[in-house]
């Protein structure tokens, strides 16, 4: 039996199909036994399929993708234990609770016969609830002292306790109703599917993309192990994967199999400037955004794009190269705090205090307006994008790659739990790949210095896509018309 395809999306209980996955993945890890036999067989497997070289056509990237994946999986099937999710599939539930709930179940049935007591009865139902509880109090109050076994660090233990103890809000999406009107305008699911799909997928204007394509560069021949490897290792474990089931931990068992594997062929994507096609093929997942008062709009809502794991990680390292050319070529505004190394949006709100400040030393008012770009990575349209990167002489072959990974992208909505039908993608950046934030940061870099062009008194300070204006006044009135003139350029 396929093990991966035929998991279960979710149970009662609320362990899904990622948790499952990670479970096998781990389990063979753990097993030297296991491992080793999997080594063996996927080196067999490998003699049929020689890696790829500097003289590799397109179509063999191509090929050499798809065998990956095909084999990879294929060795999980075969050498990974079935996790098979039960009732039972908790952290917390052990040998002594299954004893306990034997022990219940057989005193039930007694008393069902009329051979126990109702008294008994009770007595043995209370005895198993009661070491539920306990069990479970202990093995919480373990995860947040961090004393179970694999905890996690202090500060992500922090947060993950944070999301368990957070609130869930319905999981069904509601009817959608026009912003203008309030009228209904979805209520089923292809309905929904239809909105979303012209919302977060717009068509983009034709443009002839081949002619705007630079010649090759080298920056292929950055590609290396350790490269390769950071670009992989730097990714979260708990990431959920694409269509294909095969998670980071898969792919880092990949990398234990086959790196020079790998490398050859996150060398070749480069050197040829190509995303292979089964890369290119995602899972758009519906998700609420936080903070919204009603989740009738459309607009209340964010697609993300599940993209494959493998080709995450030739989308790290190209994001990696983009970012280290820009810093070096000073492309990025000072005030720009998103998609930079060694930047965060707290960095962005010290800079905004220290602004505050510096305003009220000179004895003046600080004010400020905050701008978010609507439907920002779903707008940019590639024909823009790549006459930016040419003008910022971004080396040919990321803008070849960029190109590739922009093109003949498509999707399977996800909405509810119903699966949609297969579309299509012809412009925006994905929203889930690590290179769409330094894209869209190199997209809109002329922004911030056009506004401190035009209007002088404005400091700009942004983060991805959310835009602060911010300016020092003798009064409101003086301030308010400084940020209008400010917005007026932003507009424009």
């Amino acid at each position: 039996m396929d093990k991966l395809s035929h998991l279960p999306k979710k149970d009662k209980l609320g362990l899904g199909i990622y948790q499952a996955i990670r479970r096998i993945v781990a389990a063979l890890l753990g097993d030297k036994g296991a491992l080793q036999a999997a080594k063996d067989t996927w080196n067999e497997l490998a003699k049929t399929q020689p890696r790829l070289t500097d003289s590799t056509s397109t179509e063999e990237v191509e090929r050499e993708a798809e065998w990956i994946e095909r084999t990879l999986t294929e060795v999980l099937n075969k050498y990974c234990k079935l996790i098979r999710v039960c009732a039972r599939s908790k952290r917390w539930w052990n040998s002594e609770i299954e004893a306990e709930r034997s022990a219940y179940s057989k005193a039930r049935k007694a008393y069902q016969a009329g051979e126990i007591s109702e008294e008994e009865h009770r007595e043995a139902r209370k005895s198993f609830y009661s070491l539920v509880s306990r069990t479970k109090r202990e093995c919480w109050e373990g995860f947040l002292q961090g004393t179970s076994e694999g905890s996690l660090p202090d500060q992500k233990r922090c947060w993950t306790a944070l999301r368990y103890t957070k609130l869930q809000t319905q999981g069904t999406t509601p009817a959608l109703t026009d912003e203008a009107s309030g009228e209904v305008i979805a209520a089923t699911f292809s309905e929904k599917e239809e909105v979303f799909r012209h919302r977060a997928f717009p068509q983009a204007p034709n443009s002839n993309i081949e002619s705007q394509l630079p010649e090759p560069g080298s920056a292929h021949k950055l590609v290396n192990e350790e490269a390769v490897k950071n670009a992989l290792f730097s990714q979260g474990l708990e990431k959920a994967p694409g269509t294909d089931l095969l998670n980071f931990r898969a792919i880092r068992l990949l990398w234990n199999l086959d790196l020079e594997r790998v490398v050859s062929l996150v060398k070749q994507c480069l050197r040829l400037g190509i995303h292979p096609r089964i890369w290119k093929i995602a899972k758009g997942v519906l998700l609420r955004k936080n903070g919204k008062t009603n989740y009738t709009l459309a607009s209340a809502y964010r697609v993300i794009s599940l993209l494959k794991c493998l080709g995450k990680v030739t989308e790290k390292l190209v994001a990696e190269l983009i970012t280290n050319f820009a810093e070096a070529q000073d492309l990025f505004h000072d005030g720009q705090f998103g998609g930079r190394r060694q930047r965060s949006a707290i960095d962005a709100v010290a800079c905004l205090v220290e602004e505050i400040h510096q305003a009220w030393a000179n004895g003046k008012l600080a004010a400020a307006l905050f701008m978010d770009i609507k439907g920002a990575f779903d707008h940019v349209v590639l024909a823009r994008l790549i006459e930016v990167l040419r003008e910022a002489s971004v080396d040919g072959d990321l803008i070849r790659w960029v190109v590739s990974f922009l093109s003949d992208r498509r999707v399977t909505p996800v909405i509810d739990g119903h699966i949609g039908k297969e579309a299509s993608i012809s412009s925006g950046l994905p929203q889930g790949s690590p290179v769409s934030p330094i894209l869209f940061v190199l997209y809109v870099h002329g922004l911030s210095r056009a506004i401190e062009r035009s209007v002088p008194e404005i400091r700009c300070l942004s983060f991805v896509d959310d835009q602060g204006l911010i300016t020092a006044a003798s009064s409101v009135k003086e301030a308010c018309r400084t940020l209008e003139k400010a917005a007026e350029v932003a507009i424009e």
